[in-house]
């Protein structure tokens, strides 16, 4: 592993959240962000693995060849991301028991998850769905939920394996979750 700075970046964006009180029970939202965030200067970035294939003393002073960024993007900035959400409570009994359902839809773009953004190790856009439902009183709730409820496969981390040239190895984020929990306030 080699570790190198950035000698500037440069990030601009634009983030905007919608909530809208659909009725007295439903709240419904969105969100989207864009992002443009890259290296203004960087011409010492680590190599990827297939340039440490062709030369093995990659990057100055002793290489002939070099990794750089200078101009390319940041690492984990996708430029586009949304989210989508509603959540429903309605008073049951009129004594303050409540039934309750809520849910998100998460998308992120592509983005580099290594230092040296090499291709090979991208990260693909995805979108992710959440859901939950349950019941409420006063001092409890019990509450049933799924994360990533259709079981996207998604890559959380994906790099260069150090020793073994031109090898990459990823981390898988978590898979469909299904829960319950009870809560109690004493």
């Amino acid at each position: 592993f080699v570790v190198t700075n950035a000698a500037s970046t440069i990030v601009q964006g634009v983030e905007v959240d919608l909530n809208w009180q659909a009725t007295d029970d439903l709240r419904v939202g969105a969100s989207g962000g864009w992002l443009d965030s890259e290296f203004d200067k960087y011409p010492t970035a680590t190599c990827t693995a297939i340039q440490l294939d062709v030369d093995q003393a990659c990057g100055p002073p002793t290489g002939f060849t070099n990794n750089d960024l200078s101009g390319q993007e940041t690492t984990y900035a996708p430029e586009y991301t949304a989210a989508l959400f509603f959540d429903y409570t309605t008073d049951l009994s009129g004594n303050g028991m409540e039934f309750f359902v809520g849910g998100e839809l998460n998308y992120s773009d592509d983005f580099s998850p290594d230092g040296d953004n090499d291709p090979l190790d991208r990260i693909d856009s995805y979108s992710k769905t959440n859901l939950r439902l349950g019941l409420r009183g006063k001092d409890w709730e019990v509450m049933a939920f799924g994360r990533n409820i259709f079981d996207k496969e998604v890559f959380a981390q994906s790099v260069d394996v150090p020793v073994l040239a031109g090898s990459h190895f990823r981390f898988i984020d978590e898979g469909a979750v299904f829960g319950a929990r009870v809560k109690y306030d004493f």
